[in-house]
């Protein structure tokens, strides 16, 4: 089987990512955005996800003596600090949340709170929280249903006997290497006459793994998944997202998404947003699915978010991971001490404590290898930030 280096996956993305829509220059046109001089094969537009101006949740500033980035931690046996590590990771933005106050936030040059975020996979994490809404607003019954209960176009794909569980902790069985996946999508949404959705048809089963058996990251798990709640809902994946999302929970600025030449949602990435209202995104796991006095998500999905799963054949990838596991679509720890994180290519990070209800948000572009271990340095460097403040009240 053909593969490619991550070192060219890595120049794939920097076009990707330079190429992203320049919303001061784009043209506003019924909900989308007119991204024409800013090409991207096949994902050329931009929609809207609208906000609320007059409900915002409102972010105090809380004063503390804590130097963040002078805060130490073992990352992979070696003695650093959050800034040398913020430094590595090329980070351009970062903001942690302590209740509803900000104790830090930080823009690299040319950043700021209005600076718009590419959230690559973390987009998988909000199409997960759109489908628990799904299920709290009865639109679907359960995540044990088959997608193709929902969505007639699965039935007549690999998915027809997957359900939403299983497409959340990517183990539909579907025969997908990433790395090369990723080229291939790329290709053919290039094609104006194709979709994702189109897409997601040509995939077959692996012969000899059933739905659940197996850890297998890929992004056209959450692809099928927007699919079943597109068909469910009758609205499109992002103005479901606005209207019980993005709107109830105050979220401070609007956020694009991109759509396919079919007016799609990818599902697995392609949401932009700004730092605080990833911040915010964050606080509805950390407060037990409740912000802006809205019961966005029910305790329930929260808590069965936030679980890692046993796969009965183990992992495909991500095998030198050792401290974090997965769930539907989020990285728990699996000393079961309740924190999480959702992360994206190029360093970005949610991470959600909720006994502290501390919640960080932090976005770069780190060109570094990427290791599979990332995910643990991830969970070092979000505890020091965690246990500093923590101790800071009296609790270390």
């Amino acid at each position: 089987m053909f593969k490619i280096s991550k070192k060219n996956l890595i120049a794939i993305n920097i076009t990707i990512l330079l190429f992203s829509p320049d919303i001061a220059n784009a043209r506003q046109n019924n909900g989308t955005l007119d991204n024409s001089n800013y090409q991207i094969p096949g994902f050329f537009i931009n929609k809207v996800i609208n906000n609320d101006p007059n409900n915002i949740f409102k972010l105090n500033h809380q004063p503390t003596s804590i130097k963040f980035k002078e805060i130490t931690f073992t990352d992979n046996g070696k003695q650093t600090t959050v800034g040398e590590f913020m430094s590595k990771t090329n980070t351009q933005g970062i903001i942690v949340i302590h209740g509803d106050n900000i104790v830090y936030e930080n823009y690299s040059l040319f950043n700021g709170k209005d600076t718009l975020y590419p959230a690559y996979s973390i987009t998988k994490a909000l199409t997960s929280a759109a489908l628990g809404v799904a299920i709290k607003n009865q639109k679907i019954n359960s995540e044990n249903d088959l997608l193709d209960v929902y969505s007639e176009t699965l039935k007549n794909s690999a998915y027809s006997d997957v359900t939403f569980k299983q497409a959340l902790t990517m183990s539909s069985g579907i025969n997908v290497d990433k790395d090369v996946d990723t080229i291939n999508m790329i290709t053919y949404l290039n094609m104006p006459w194709n979709g994702i959705e189109d897409y997601i048809l040509t995939k077959e089963k692996f012969f000899n793994h059933k739905p659940g058996d197996l850890y297998n990251y890929n992004d056209l798990d959450a692809g099928a998944i927007a699919m079943a709640i597109r068909a469910s809902t009758g609205i499109s994946l992002s103005d479901f997202v606005q209207d019980e999302i993005w709107k109830p929970a105050g979220m401070e600025f609007s956020a694009q998404i991109q759509i396919d030449h079919q007016g799609n949602e990818l599902g697995g990435s392609g949401l932009y947003a700004r730092l605080r209202d990833y911040a915010r995104f964050g606080m509805i796991y950390a407060n037990n699915g409740m912000l802006n006095n809205r019961q966005i998500l029910s305790p329930e999905w929260i808590n069965k978010s936030t679980q890692p799963v046993d796969y009965p054949e183990g992992k495909l990838n991500h095998n030198e991971v050792q401290t974090v596991g997965f769930g539907y679509s989020w990285w728990p720890a699996l000393d079961k001490k309740g924190d999480f994180f959702s992360g994206g290519l190029f360093g970005q990070l949610v991470y959600v404590d909720p006994a502290s209800r501390i919640v960080i948000a932090k976005m770069g572009v780190d060109l570094g290898d990427f290791k599979k271990s990332s995910a643990d340095s991830v969970l070092a460097f979000s505890r020091a930030i965690r246990d500093k403040i923590i101790c800071e009240h009296g609790h270390c």
